[in-house]
């Protein structure tokens, strides 16, 4: 029995799904399923966000959007609309559940009420540069009725989230360094090596996994798979406002550098640049499967170019990291800092 025949065969049996995953990313999601037994999927209520791929979330067991946030008239009627659901999708069905969470998104807190959970962390190094991103920083409140009001109406983790709140049991850390950060310090977190997660899971598994992030396509037959060169893009332009130009300079210099080789690219969700255009002798890394996977799932490359994104920290030795960083430009050390 494959795991959408499970989870339909537990929800005719009458089971209940016993755990709850609130997730926006594929790395986030793809964490989540490694560090689960491959059993537990079909017992899994999943709640997506705005950024989790359509692809994705048509591919798990039990998946809902939850979105919460929306632009124009129309747009704000319905999350305003959904935000009541989520006070009433955690009483439920949520309530009783064990909860696996990125703590951060704009249903997690609703949903996750006054629970327990465990954070899900949104990348590898988050813990050690919480504090430099807007979605994590600390929310202040005017008074002890502002404080109320905010519980009430957001939930208790808002304001308060990579699991810096009484209800988060565990916390997920793929990077050693981050165990030493201050916002995990006095909490407790649990090692994750994803590399031995993924030696250690089974043909079935694994074959699973990449059902869910590729369909019927194998990542490793991608058009630009046999390129030296790989490029992992950001939102260079969406979270730290370059223009297309601007955005386009940054990895000029780097295009040209290791054209002989062959260039390709994996662009990143949110990434609204569009490097072919700008630089057409790239091929795509057409697949929504995290960097991190990507290379456990086989596909290797001679070196990885990217600003600063997290996915390089993740790989093997052989592969090399060349880090534009954020000096090349004042608008990346406004938006992350030196990186």
């Amino acid at each position: 029995m494959d795991v959408h025949e499970d989870a339909c065969s537990a929800l005719q049996e009458g089971r209940a799904l016993t755990r709850s995953c609130i997730v926006d990313t594929p790395y986030a999601l793809g964490l989540y399923l490694l560090k689960t037994d491959l059993a537990d999927y079909a017992r899994t209520r999943f709640y997506v966000d705005q950024f989790m791929p359509e692809e994705i979330a048509s591919r798990l067991p039990n998946a809902r959007r939850m979105l919460v946030r929306g632009n124009g008239l129309r747009a704000r009627a319905k999350a305003n609309l959904l935000r009541l659901l989520c006070f009433a999708e955690r009483v439920r069905a949520v309530r009783g559940t064990q909860i696996f969470a990125q703590d951060h998104l704009s249903c997690a807190s609703r949903l996750i009420g006054r629970r327990s959970y465990t954070l899900i962390e949104d990348g590898p190094g988050i813990y050690s540069r919480v504090d430099t991103l807007a979605e994590h920083r600390a929310k202040s409140f005017s008074g002890a009725l502002d404080r109320l009001w905010s519980s009430l109406v957001r939930g208790s983790v808002f304001g308060h989230t990579c699991g810096r709140n009484p209800q988060c049991e565990n916390r997920w850390v793929t990077q050693p360094s981050d165990l030493s950060s201050p916002a995990l310090a006095g909490r407790r977190a649990e090692l994750v090596d994803l590399r031995a997660l993924w030696g250690g899971s089974s043909g079935e598994k694994r074959r699973e996994i990449l059902r869910i992030f590729c369909g019927d396509r194998d990542p490793r037959a991608e058009l630009g798979a046999d390129c030296e060169t790989l490029f992992l893009t950001q939102p260079l332009m969406e979270d730290c406002g370059l223009s297309e130009d601007e955005a386009c300079g940054v990895y000029a210099p780097f295009v040209e550098r290791y054209r002989a080789g062959g260039v390709a690219v994996k662009t990143h969700p949110r990434d609204g640049f569009l490097f072919l255009r700008h630089f057409p002798e790239a091929k795509p890394i057409d697949t929504l499967l995290p960097m991190q996977l990507l290379c456990l799932s086989g596909m290797r490359f001679r070196r990885v170019v990217t600003v600063c994104s997290s996915a390089a920290d993740f790989l093997p030795p052989e592969i090399e990291v060349v880090r534009i960083g954020t000096s090349v430009n004042p608008k990346l050390v406004a938006a992350w800092g030196v990186r």
